[in-house]
């Protein structure tokens, strides 16, 4: 992947040409896609929607909406979105 970058920088110092963008677009990989912007937690013993809403100011029912596990069931060690 070094190499590819050095060859489009290479590239970007001259003019843009026909040939520049046939090379970034003859690489064949996929760009990968930017992560979540949202905050994630691993849920500990104790955690509950309201304490995340005190923490990080996340509206209850967003947190019920993003997570889909009953209030009084909170699976501990699963990936909880926050923000």
């Amino acid at each position: 992947m070094a190499s590819e970058t050095q060859k489009l920088v290479e590239l970007q110092n001259g003019e843009p040409t026909t040939t520049s963008l046939q090379v970034a677009q003859a690489s064949g990989k996929k760009q990968a896609k930017a992560p979540s912007s949202g905050v994630y937690v691993t849920v500990r013993p104790g955690n509950t929607y309201w304490g995340w809403w005190v923490k990080y100011g996340t509206p209850i029912q967003t947190l019920r909406n993003w997570n889909h596990w009953p209030d009084r069931r909170i699976p501990i060690g699963a990936r909880a979105r926050v923000k």
